[in-house]
């Protein structure tokens, strides 16, 4: 199977899984499968924008900044709300991934520098 029609398997098998749990929620009236389902979703249509669609426009960059973020901030709302031990292990996952991203980013131009 070629590269790009892997991605897009796994694109939308994220997708569908985010449905399935906001599904499953709706009728067990299940929090931790809606917060999860949604967040699914976000991150895959985030996924989507920025691996599918080739554009350097602003609107696309905010979009993506935005669903992410929606992700995050439906886990940490979920938290909050339920104070569930799975979402406050995701989040603070999902903090220091952020937290080394973003050191990393900084950090590696500034070594390779120096060498």
């Amino acid at each position: 199977m070629s590269e790009g029609r892997c991605s897009l398997t796994q694109l939308i098998s994220l997708i569908l899984l985010g449905i399935l749990y906001l599904t499953k929620a709706l009728i067990d009236n299940d929090f931790i499968a809606m917060i999860l389902g949604l967040s699914l979703i976000f991150v895959g249509a985030s996924l989507t924008l920025t691996i599918r669609i080739v554009s350097d426009s602003k609107a696309k960059r905010c979009m993506e900044i935005a669903l992410l973020v929606a992700s995050i901030g439906v886990i940490v709302y979920g938290y909050t709300a339920s104070g569930t031990l799975i979402l406050m292990i995701i989040a603070s996952l999902i903090v220091a991934y952020i937290i080394s991203g973003f050191i990393f980013s900084y950090l590696l131009p500034k070594i390779r520098e120096e060498i």
